[in-house]
This record gives structure tokens, sequence and C-alpha cells, in this order.
């Protein structure tokens, strides 16, 4: 397994998205117009679950599109505007990948909180326990509560190759996508978090701006990550979606013998 190179996968982004500036900047335009709408409509209503319905079934509609774009730029073939809508064949697969991922960060986050609640109830809540019986009690709350937090990173982190994999192998099963992922991101766990880390400083900077700097930010970010999941490709460029390449590769050198 490579060492994914950061500086040059971002460099590559950069020029990437400066031949297709416009097109890039109005497709994140429409995507952060619908969201706003989102948000709007939710705090007009009164109802957070009326926003999380909403951006599911805007992000289901065009984030494919996007993605799609973003794959093009990386694979320098030419992005149209066009392919922001017309990808709503991949809906249901997108949607379904949000959902899983979601629910399994949600229940994730939730034991993350009953353990860190739990920890605070034992270093604040005064009573005669015994102090080697406290102090062994807090360091497990804290293993514990740190020991979740990984497993939640470790698995948004596995998965995320799947919203690429949805458009261009949309025929997988969500199943399938997820396992596929998860066999592709075996070794670069920490690239990627690297890679997503050192966007750090533009999405503040998107931030202080009230968004508006999100318009180059969003296809900054998704170029480069279409960039990484190209590297990963590369590796992965006999995988079938059931087996472990390695074993793929030797059986094929054992027929041949």
């Amino acid at each position: 397994m490579c060492i994914m190179d950061n500086a040059k996968l971002k460099s590559k982004a950069i020029k990437s998205l400066s031949k297709n500036l416009s097109t890039f900047a109005w497709a994140s335009v429409i995507l952060l117009v619908l969201q706003s709408a989102c948000y709007l409509t939710a705090h007009l209503s009164h109802m957070d679950l009326v926003m999380g319905i909403l951006l599911l079934i805007v992000e289901g509609l065009f984030m494919p599109g996007l993605t799609i774009m973003a794959i093009k730029a990386a694979t320098n073939k030419k992005v149209l505007i066009e392919d922001f809508f017309v990808n709503t064949d991949k809906f249901f697969k997108y949607i379904g990948l949000s959902i899983i991922v979601s629910a399994i960060i949600f229940l994730l986050g939730l034991l993350e909180g009953i353990a860190f609640k739990s920890l605070i109830a034992i270093m604040f809540y005064h009573t005669e326990i015994n102090l080697i019986l406290s102090i062994f009690m807090i360091a497990l709350g804290l293993i514990l509560a740190v020991s979740i937090l990984l497993v939640a990173l470790y698995i948004l982190v596995s998965f995320s190759q799947a919203f690429f994999i949805v458009c261009e192998e949309p025929k997988l099963t969500i199943r399938q996508m997820l396992s596929k992922s998860f066999d592709m991101m075996e070794g670069h766990i920490v690239d990627y978090c690297y890679l997503i880390l050192s966007f750090l400083g533009w999405i503040i900077l998107g931030m202080l701006t009230l968004g508006i700097l999100y318009v180059l930010v969003i296809p900054y970010m998704l170029i480069a990550e279409a960039n990484f999941y190209e590297e990963l490709k590369k590796e992965y460029k006999k995988y079938t979606g059931t087996k472990e390449p390695e074993q793929i590769i030797n059986n094929k050198d054992m027929e041949k013998e």
C-alpha cells in the first residue's frame, strides 16, 4: 500500500478546478441555495425533522451529479453542467448509503454520549465510593469514550469511498458498495484523515465568509477526494467486490501455471 501524497492530490485538484471553474461554481451555487432553502423551511416550520428529510432528498438528487463531475475532472474528462442533473437514477442508492452510515454514526454517538455522561457523573457525583475504585472507573470511562469515538471515525472513513462507488457502479448493492469501500480503504485510513484535516483552514474561512467561499471550497475538496479515490482504484483495479484483490491476482497466477 502506497502512502498518499496529499500535496499532489490537492495540487491536481486546483488545476482541475481552474479548468472547470464556472461549471463547478454554478453547480455549487445551486446546491448551496437548495440547502439554504431546506434550512429556512425547517426554521419557519419549527421542525428539525423536515430539514433532515429535505436535505436528504436534495443531496440524493444532486450530490451524485457533483461527485461524477469531480471524478471527470480528476480523470481529465470534459465536465458539463448537465452532469449535475442527469444522475437521478442513483437517487435511492445514495440516500440508502446516507441513511445507513448516518444510523451507524448516530448509534455510536449515542453510546459515546452515555459513556461521557457516566464519566461526568462518576467524577462529580459525591459519594463514599472507594478512591481506588473511583479512579479505576474514571479511567475505564475515558478508555470507553475514546474507543467509541475512534470506532465511529474508523467506520465513517472506511465507508467514505462508497459515495464515489455508487456513482460509477450503481448496479452494486449497498452492502457491496460498503464492503468494497471498506476493502479499498485498508491501509489508507490515516491518509484520508490527513487529507480532510488539511482542508480545515478552508472550512473555517468558508464559515467566516457566511458560506460564500464554499462555492469554491466544496468542489475543491470533492475533486481532491476524487483524486484520492482514483489512486485507490489503481491499487484495486482487479477488485470484483467478492474477494480481496490479492486473492484474485494469486488465483490468476496459479491458473497460468
